[in-house]
């Protein structure tokens, strides 16, 4: 016989090695072989587990890279359209300040004539 230090059987009691019945050692490599099964597919889940969330870390992390991008791009159009109607208004306000200046000086001219 066989010495095998199995977890607990139902049908392990407190027998020396030697008294273990052919019957009993055969459920003792069934649940060994069980057991080493549902480790190995459990230790497989862990690692599949750990590959997905490295996976899906790296698909987070691009897409917080292509938003970053696109909304400095965003950002830098706002910024040319907001100098682009700066630039318009302060030329308005040149032009309405040569107006208003030359009805100033048209209005001093009627009154030195």
């Amino acid at each position: 016989m066989t010495y095998y230090s199995v977890p607990s059987l139902k049908t392990q009691t407190r027998k020396r090695s030697v008294e273990y019945s052919p019957a009993e050692v055969s459920s003792a490599d069934d649940f060994r072989s069980q057991s080493e099964r549902l480790s190995r597919g459990a230790s497989l889940k862990r690692r599949g587990g750990r590959n997905d969330r490295v996976r899906l870390e790296r698909q987070v992390d691009e897409a917080v890279e292509r938003f970053d991008r696109r909304l400095a791009a965003l950002y830098a159009k706002r910024l040319a359209v907001e100098k682009c109607v700066l630039t318009e208004e302060l030329k308005m306000r040149l032009l309405d300040r040569k107006l208003s200046d030359m009805e100033d000086l048209e209005a001093e001219e009627k009154r030195l004539k």
